[in-house]
């Protein structure tokens, strides 16, 4: 199956073909159903008790752009641009060769993105939504839902998977040579493996001062994510 493409650019939109990624090719691992129910209960208990209050009257969790004093702890890797768009708009590739199918309601807002906008993928806007991320663009201040359907492409220059890891500890090396400590509450870890693709992105909002970042094992059936922190580089 093929799907059109429109590559962005800070000018013009150009039309390509791109052999499109399916879904069941992201997962290797599976969790059960059982296990990614505790995962989303665990999370929910997290939220602060203001934000559950918005989402019982709202439904949405807010998405704050006022965190420009919080970005000093983002690391370059969870920066991404969006790079093409299929012909209706419902799924995104970012910079990395990712694709993610964008909610149906939202199509409309990905399609004056430009390649120079910065976007980060953070965890889903809604407790009752069944899209599992949003992409945040911080150069337009919009969002969307979506969920990852395409994996990273292999071994590209933007892609990270792991190369090291510590189980005991928790810790990971990406090919990039950054280290990161997972959360030691993490249900996930013990699927992790040497040569999984991963995808850096930033934590919630209420979150960001423990563990400022997610990380995505694109190998994990239903691509949980894990709370993580970047503390460094290996000592030579």
């Amino acid at each position: 199956m093929k799907i059109k493409f429109y590559q962005l650019t800070s000018v013009l939109i150009v039309a390509f073909s791109w052999k499109f990624l399916a879904a069941a090719e992201i997962a290797e691992e599976q969790l059960t159903p059982l296990e990614l129910s505790y995962i989303e209960e665990k999370r929910f208990k997290e939220i602060p008790t203001e934000v559950h209050a918005l989402l019982q009257s709202t439904g949405q969790n807010p998405i704050n752009f006022d965190d420009e004093e919080l970005l000093y702890r983002i690391h370059n890797d969870a920066y991404y641009a969006p790079m093409a768009i299929s012909g209706n708009a419902d799924v995104i590739q970012l910079n990395d060769g990712s694709h993610w199918s964008v909610h149906p309601y939202q199509r409309e807002i990905i399609r004056h993105w430009v390649q120079t906008d910065i976007i980060f993928i953070k965890p889903k806007s809604s407790c009752f939504s069944n899209y599992a991320y949003v992409l945040q663009n911080r150069s337009t201040r919009e969002i969307v839902e979506v969920n990852l359907i395409g994996a990273p492409q292999s071994m590209g220059s933007a892609t990270r998977w792991i190369v090291n890891f510590e189980p005991q500890k928790k810790l990971i090396q990406l090919n990039d040579n950054t280290i990161w400590q997972i959360n030691q509450d993490d249900y996930t870890f013990r699927k992790w493996h040497i040569g999984q693709l991963v995808l850096v992105g930033v934590n919630n909002h209420w979150r960001i001062a423990q563990f400022p970042h997610i990380l995505i094992n694109t190998a994990l059936y239903g691509v949980p994510y894990s709370e993580a922190e970047f503390i460094g580089y290996p000592a030579y």
